[in-house]
C-alpha cells in the first residue's frame, strides 16, 4: 500500500539507473523488486520473533505444566513485548545505519544540500522509512498471532495427553 501511495519505482539510485541503461533490452521492474526487498525483511524480522515467542512459551510450559492457556498467552504475550522493543531498535539501526550519510544530514552535517523534510521526500530514506515501519508492524501483528497459535497448541497437547492418559 505504502508502495503504491508513495509512488516508489525502485529506482531511486544511480546505480538502478544505470543498471537499466546497460540492459535497455531487458524489462527489469524495480518496483517489485524493491517490493520484495522490504518482504523479505519483514519476514526476516516476523520469523525471528515468533521463534523466540514460541520458544519462550514451550518453556514456560515446560517449567510448568498446570499453568492455565490463558496465562501461558499471557506470559508469551510478554516475552512478545520484550522482543518488539528490541527488534524495532535493531531494524531501525539496522536500515539507518545502512544510510549513515543521510542520518548524519538529518543530525545537521552539511553534507547534502538538503532540508530535513527535502531529504524525507526522496525516494531512498522513504523507502527506508517504510521498512522500518513495515518491519514493525510485522512485529505487532506476528507477535500476538504467535502467542495465540502456541497457546492453542499446547491446549491441544495437553486435550490429548488427557484422552491417553
Amino acid at each position: 500500500y505504502a508502495q503504491q501511495q508513495l509512488h516508489f519505482t525502485g529506482v531511486e539510485k544511480a546505480n538502478a539507473v544505470d543498471l537499466v541503461e546497460s540492459r535497455s533490452a531487458d524489462y527489469i521492474d524495480f518496483a517489485g523488486l524493491l517490493l520484495a526487498g522490504m518482504l523479505i525483511g519483514l519476514l526476516g524480522v516476523a520469523n525471528d520473533a515468533a521463534i523466540e515467542v514460541a520458544s519462550a512459551m514451550e518453556e514456560v510450559n515446560e517449567a510448568n505444566p498446570d499453568l492455565s492457556i490463558p496465562r501461558l498467552m499471557t506470559s508469551g504475550m510478554n516475552v512478545g513485548t520484550d522482543i518488539l522493543g528490541t527488534m524495532t531498535n535493531t531494524v531501525v539501526f539496522l536500515y539507518f545505519g545502512m544510510r549513515l550519510l543521510i542520518v548524519l544530514t538529518v543530525a545537521g552535517t552539511a553534507i547534502f544540500p538538503f532540508t530535513t523534510m527535502q531529504l524525507f521526500s526522496l525516494g531512498v530514506v522513504a523507502a527506508e522509512i517504510v521498512r522500518v515501519v513495515a518491519g514493525t508492524l510485522g512485529l505487532v501483528i506476528t507477535i500476538p498471532l504467535t502467542a495465540g497459535i502456541s497457546a492453542l497448541l499446547h491446549l491441544q497437547a495437553r486435550r490429548r495427553k488427557a484422552v491417553y492418559a
